[in-house]
């Protein structure tokens, strides 16, 4: 099973693919692990030559990532991913969270320095704050070439049958 695909076109011709794969150590339908690999092609259709090394992983756990969204970041000429941590794998911050990983070539990813992008606390235009059970799905709106806007989609008790999508506005470094 494969799912979830980010593509990302690369700096010196061809695209990226980043996709969600099944293992199959697990019964069906189920299955497991849940993984993340790369596969590379010339056109965005393909054929893309798939690179059968897992990324994204963290030691014992079957499904610690989900919901990668890449791009080649011009300014510090490397590959970005934001990535859903489903249960604080990554961070020692509270369980869920979107997180930063990076990449030289697209293939080899590594945890940012500064991997936290978010908890699943959103701060409202009117500063009140929300617990919410997950923020997933993320993308980026890019202005200037730089992520301006991070857009998610919300879920915010378990269990509920509906989401939202949020817009959450990046300030520049300075």
């Amino acid at each position: 099973m494969a799912s979830n695909p980010a593509v990302c076109a690369r700096p010196d011709g061809g695209f990226l693919i980043v996709y969600k794969a099944v293992g199959r150590e697990r019964p069906l339908p189920f299955g497991g692990p849940v993984v993340h690999l790369t596969a590379t092609a010339d056109s965005p259709t393909g054929p893309f030559t798939k690179q059968l090394r897992p990324t994204f992983t963290a030691p014992g756990a079957a499904f610690p990532a989900e919901d990668p969204f890449i791009w080649f970041d011009q300014t510090t000429r490397r590959y970005r991913a934001i990535v859903k941590d489903q249960n604080g794998y990554f961070t020692s911050q509270r369980g869920r969270s979107l997180i930063l990983w990076e990449s030289m070539d697209g293939l080899d990813w590594k945890l940012a320095a500064n991997p936290l992008v978010t908890t699943t606390e959103i701060r409202w235009a009117d500063g009140k704050k929300q617990a919410v059970h997950y923020l997933e799905r993320p993308q980026l709106f890019f202005e200037d070439n730089r992520p301006a806007v991070l857009l998610a989609a919300v879920g915010e008790v378990a269990g509920m049958p509906s989401s939202y999508n949020i817009q959450i506005p990046l300030h520049p470094r300075q």
